[in-house]
């Protein structure tokens, strides 16, 4: 069925999302309303439940803010009837209440599927921050679901015009009762002998048709009842010199009636193939079999000049006749093929059977066909056979005659259609399966459909946060050898610096190929003895390394390998499977985008606790303890210390945790002056790194006693309105590099402990 327009495709990226705002306040939705329009996207309200899933029934929205005391039913009955909703089942909510934040309460929330709480009155810029993370990730959601559907279509109406374009037939598309043309193929155009001008009627494009009634009632016939029309030999007249006088042609043709989205016949495919030719050369055989027994030099004669080898057969299977083609095919003299029969042509056995039941069967009285191969002066050629019986005047078979056609040209046509339409197939399927948000996940699905149509082998290594190269996928057929292939990652790490393999193709983005690798070749690319042996245990005889690249950047290289199937690859093969690749780095990279999202909204929700926990303590001595409380677990970590500055510049330590007690003797009281690490930080008024024990021996040697039991250290200035209050002290037991985003979450951090003790200081006591 194809849709109103069936060679083309549209599609359309979301622009805006719908956030919902359910209040029965005006003052307060009027506010919230206000507070969210700087998020450029549609805001729409509601003052009742029963108005919310009204709206909800009819748009989908990104996000419900939905108050818990409504008018009508209570927020959490809401939420459950739209939980019980196929539209709204996972659209976010975040629950909206005056009521405090008691477990038993927000339990209720979280079990009908909220994600979040805000209470009253709330910070405009929690509420605005949590709603554009929320419309982020539901714009992120559509653009990757319009992404795959367009590429889809794409592939499909690629697909559908490169078939139409490429098949060895001509193709026509009209649409309604004046057979309007909406696509004409080249083939088409050839075999009527001019162009075809895309939205004219068949009137004007094919005048001399109107006049032929057998043509133009079978197209009206399909048009009218929608069933299709079959003609062998069907005969057509064509102005093909364009000078009024029709030359009659005959085709092979299919009128296939095409519906619409309401099953109604709406165009009309036209598929032909001219037999003319074949048609015409029956004919002519025809008649020289009437002839051959009148002029028998006549017929050898003519049946010599054909581009056919023609042979005539008696009944014991004996070539009586074979014209000169059998010459020029295989070389040898036609004379010398006289009186032996299909055996001793040096036929293989099946195909000494298959000729003989032929022949047979043309004995009977019967057409048959034959195909098979011969070894030819050209190399080995595809034949296809006709058998057709000879008959005397008393209608008596007398003998065989057998006309073979080489169709090496169109096999070798259509095997290369099969070929690409398996390309289209593989990446329609790869596509399918891209469209995943897990990037583990994904590669390894499309690693298990590479294996084995594309090959024998597949491995994925991409490159992580820190620079190294982590081997994620492995595919084969065998397990044990799925796990030897992440031994050798594991014992030999690649190395980015070396020349070739992986290394090369993630410094340069460019694909390498090893049509053949050899011993010599694998000794290239491994580092021992032992590490060459392991890798011949793997067997590979051909690899291709593409990269898995996405804006700009080389995210990891995709390895395909042959091993026992024998094969090897070619450039023929980069085309495909570099689109292949392109696909999955850009997949990959999609992954990691909606991670970062993901990671980034876990900080602001980390954050937001600690800051609530902060808001409860009401002297310095409390904020210590919530921010080594809580502060450490959102951390990742157990020891921290915070120290006030006295007025004299000495430190004081007002809380810590997770230290021994001769280190807690140390900090309790600094004198000014004492050059220490946390002194360094009050004094800098900047944040501290330090990755590892060796890092902060070397600049503070007399701390080497500490060595043995942290290892990685933040020293975060606390300091409000240009006044220093002090300095967070946090260790890890592990080292670790700080990469950006926890950097930024833990200056965070000491911002809030900072915020929280200015605070509590200025507290009436």
């Amino acid at each position: 069925m194809m849709s109103a327009a069936p060679l083309s495709a549209q599609s359309s990226l979301p622009q805006q999302a719908r956030i919902l705002l359910v209040e029965d306040s005006p003052n307060q939705l009027l506010a919230m309303e206000a507070l969210l329009s700087p998020l450029g996207q549609e805001v729409l309200t509601a003052s009742s439940g029963g108005e919310a899933l009204r709206l909800l029934l009819e748009k989908d929205c990104a996000l419900v803010l939905l108050d818990v005391h409504l008018p009508d039913i209570s927020g959490f009955e809401v939420a459950r009837l739209m939980r019980e909703r196929e539209r709204s089942r996972r659209t976010p909510i975040i629950f909206v209440t005056g009521m405090t934040a008691d477990p038993y309460f927000t339990s209720q929330g979280y079990a009908l599927g909220a994600v979040d709480f805000l209470f009253k009155p709330f910070d405009p810029l929690v509420l605005r921050a949590k709603a554009e993370v929320f419309v982020e990730l539901f714009l992120h959601r559509e653009r990757l679901k319009e992404q795959a559907e367009r590429e889809q279509a794409e592939l499909e109406r690629s697909r559908l015009l490169g078939l139409l374009v490429q098949t060895p037939a001509a193709i026509a598309i009209t649409r309604g009762p004046e057979f309007i043309f909406e696509f004409a193929n080249p083939l088409y155009e050839k075999v009527l002998g001019r162009p075809v001008v895309l939205g004219k009627p068949l009137r004007e494009v094919m005048p001399e048709i109107l006049s032929q009634p057998g043509v133009m009632e079978a197209l009206r016939h399909a048009m009218r009842t929608g069933e299709p029309f079959v003609g062998r030999e069907f005969p057509v007249a064509l102005d093909r010199r364009g000078d009024g006088h029709p030359e009659e042609a005959f085709f092979d043709l299919v009128y296939q009636p095409l519906l619409d989205d309401q099953g109604q016949v709406e165009w009309l495919l036209t598929h032909a193939v001219e037999v003319t030719e074949q048609v015409n050369a029956r004919r002519r055989l025809e008649t020289t079999e009437q002839a051959l027994r009148q002029r028998e030099a006549e017929y050898r004669r003519l049946a010599d000049n054909i581009p056919d080898l023609v042979a005539r057969f008696d009944r014991q299977h004996r070539l009586l006749y074979v014209n000169r083609r059998i010459e020029r095919t295989t070389g040898q003299p036609a004379e010398s093929f006289l009186g032996r029969t299909s055996e001793e042509l040096g036929l293989p056995p099946d195909r000494v059977e298959s000729a003989s039941r032929a022949i047979s069967e043309a004995f009977q009285g019967e057409a048959a066909s034959l195909s098979f191969d011969l070894s030819t002066s050209e190399g080995l050629r595809h034949y296809d056979a006709h058998l057709v019986p000879e008959r005397d005047e008393r209608d008596a078979v007398v003998s065989v005659l057998a006309v073979t056609r080489d169709v090496t040209e169109s096999r070798n046509r259509e095997r290369a259609l099969r070929e690409s339409e398996g390309r289209f197939r593989l990446l329609a399927e790869a596509g399918e399966l891209l469209s995943s948000l897990d990037d583990a996940a994904v590669l390894q699905r499309l690693a298990e459909l590479f294996v084995p149509r594309l090959a024998d082998w597949v491995t994925v290594d991409l490159l992580s946060p820190s620079g190294a190269v982590e081997r994620v996928v492995s595919v084969h057929r065998d397990p044990e050898k799925v796990s030897l292939a992440f031994e050798i990652a594991r014992r030999w790490p690649i190395d980015k610096n070396v020349h070739g393999g992986v290394a090369q193709v993630l410094r340069t983005g460019e694909p390498v190929l090893v049509k053949a690798l050899t011993d010599e070749a694998l000794s290239g690319l491994t580092r021992s003895e032992e590490h060459l042996r392991v890798g011949r245990a793997l067997g590979l005889t051909s690899t291709l390394l593409l990269p898995l690249e996405a804006r700009g950047r080389v995210l990891g290289v995709l390895s395909l390998s042959q091993a026992e199937s024998g094969r090897h690859f070619t450039e023929e093969d980069i085309p495909l499977a570099r689109e292949l690749a392109r696909r999955a780095g850009l997949a990959v990279d999609n992954a990691l985008l909606y991670r970062e999202a993901r990671e980034a909204q876990g900080r602001a929700s980390r954050l937001q606790a600690v800051a609530a926990a902060l808001s409860r303590a009401a002297t310095p001595e409390e904020v210590a303890r919530a921010i080594l409380t809580e502060g450490l677990l959102h951390a990742g970590t157990h020891a921290g210390v915070v120290f006030l500055q006295e007025r004299d510049g000495s430190l004081r330590s007002l809380h810590d945790v997770g230290y021994p007690e001769e280190f807690i003797r140390r900090l309790r009281h600094i004198p000014p002056g004492e050059r220490t690490p946390y002194g360094d930080v009050v004094l800098a008024e900047e944040a501290h790194w330090f990755t590892s024990a060796e890092e902060l021996t070397a600049n503070y040697p007399s701390f080497a006693w500490l060595s043995p039991i942290y290892q990685a250290r933040v020293g975060l200035p606390l300091r409000v309105e240009e006044r220093s209050l002090g300095c967070l002290w946090l260790s890890f037991p592990d080292k670790r590099s700080f990469p950006p985003e926890e950097r930024d979450f833990l200056v965070a951090l000491g911002q809030l402990c900072a915020q929280a003790l200015s605070r509590a200081s200025r507290a009436p006591a």
